[in-house]
């Protein structure tokens, strides 16, 4: 089971996604989904981004 997940990790996790975004599409609708997935971006590049603009902040 490890060997299959691993294997197939990028089309299991996209899978997964593609799923998500359809249960949201039937239940709270396309604009709202699109509201929600524009935030979790903006979301994740801050997370990504924010140990980065620590260290400069701390550095001056």
């Amino acid at each position: 089971m490890k060997d299959f997940f691993k294997q197939y990790q990028r089309e299991i996790i996209g899978g997964v996604i593609g799923f998500l975004i359809a249960i949201c599409f039937i239940t709270i609708g396309f604009i709202k989904t699109i509201f929600v997935a524009f935030f979790v971006v903006i979301g994740g590049l801050g997370g990504h981004y924010l140990p980065q603009l620590l260290h400069l902040i701390q550095k001056n």
